[in-house]
């Protein structure tokens, strides 16, 4: 899993638990497909950072329904084009 702040990771039957300690704290339960969370100051905190614990939730969301992100990008020149992507499991 990734992410840029300390944090614990407990797994409690099906739900997952994400603890940021004095940031916050997301509650994703994949069967019923819900997130439950907070995030202490948001304002604080910079949007790009605000938008990673969204993002976060979404990731592990998806793994329950057997969808998986991709990271990519393309590139053309003189009508040809190559596709460069990664995936994080």
């Amino acid at each position: 899993m990734w992410t840029d702040w300390p944090c614990e990771v407990h797994q409690d039957h099906e739900r997952l638990i994400i603890h940021f300690f004095s940031r916050g704290l997301l509650l994703i339960d994949g069967p019923a497909g819900t997130v439950h969370g907070y995030l202490v100051n948001p304002e604080s905190i910079h949007p790009d950072l605000c938008v990673r614990f969204v993002h976060l939730a979404l990731i592990e969301l998806l793994k329950w329904k057997q969808f998986y992100t991709l990271h990519a990008t393309a590139l053309e020149k003189d009508g040809r084009g190559v596709l460069i992507g990664s995936s994080k499991l």
